[in-house]
């Protein structure tokens, strides 16, 4: 990657955004309002361009400041006004989604725009989550519904903490329960397998029997169950699993499993 970019003017008619690492849609249409009316130049500081191979300008950051600067000057100089910009020449689209994703770990992007940023920008870590919610039919989304996972920060954070065969465990198991079910994926219900498979041993359980308690799970009152639980149990992670038990209890035809609060300790996984 060129580490020096040049600063120079460029004309706001010129820029484009690529939707492969950024939204193109959905914007925050208050914080460009916002920008727009209280625009300060020297406050606000230069926007980020990439000039690709063929002269095209691509801006890697500060989509919200070139908007505002559109809707504040529709009506006088337009198209022709010029930015403030640091100048990057030549970076591919995998550059460009990478400096994207290091200039906007500290903003308000949504995890899931991360994500994709991330996975433009070919990270390692963020590649592999999505082949592993890919291959169970589930696809990582802002949008809420059937086949769609959102959560995608607490899917890291388990991958983090136990690596991928635990993940591809969870997720095998919450979408193949949502799907029997005929209901969508909730990060409740991953959280609550998640904590499953660290609190009890694979022999206390069966896997077939577990996926039937999901599928028959009703969201709302799963949630309101667990709630009940965080006082006597001192997190919500532990009830969510607590609520699972008893589903689970309910399901089955073989060996109940204990109560979450009689467990000794937290069986390790090895990543």
């Amino acid at each position: 990657m060129n580490d020096k970019p040049q600063a120079q003017y460029v004309r706001l008619g010129d820029l484009k955004f690529d939707p492969r690492y950024q939204r193109t849609d959905n914007i925050n249409q208050a914080r460009v309002n916002d920008i727009a009316k209280n625009y300060d130049p020297a406050a606000v500081g230069a926007i980020y361009v990439n000039r690709r191979e063929d002269g095209t300008l691509f801006v890697v950051d500060g989509q919200h400041r070139v908007l505002a600067m559109r809707k504040k000057h529709a009506n006088d100089i337009g198209e022709n006004y010029q930015m403030l910009a640091l100048v990057y020449d030549g970076l591919t689209i995998v550059e460009e989604a990478r400096l994207f994703w290091h200039q906007t770990k500290r903003t308000a992007v949504s995890a899931t725009d991360q994500y994709t940023a991330r996975v433009a920008a070919e990270d390692p870590r963020m590649c592999e989550i999505r082949e592993i919610v890919e291959s169970h039919g589930l696809k990582i989304s802002r949008n809420r519904g059937k086949n769609q996972v959102g959560f995608i920060k607490q899917i890291e954070d388990r991958y983090k903490k136990h690596g991928a065969e635990f993940v591809d465990e969870a997720i095998g198991i919450m979408a193949d329960g949502c799907r029997m079910g005929s209901s969508y994926p909730t990060v409740f219900i991953f959280i609550a397998i998640c904590e499953l498979l660290r609190n009890y041993d694979p022999g206390q359980y069966d896997v077939d029997t577990l996926i039937k308690a999901i599928a028959k799970l009703n969201f709302e009152a799963f949630n309101k169950q667990a709630a009940g639980f965080v006082m006597m149990l001192g997190s919500r992670d532990r009830s969510l699993c607590q609520a699972l038990v008893i589903a689970y209890n309910k399901t089955t035809k073989g060996g109940k499993l204990p109560d979450v609060n009689t467990l000794g300790g937290v069986r390790k996984r090895s990543k």
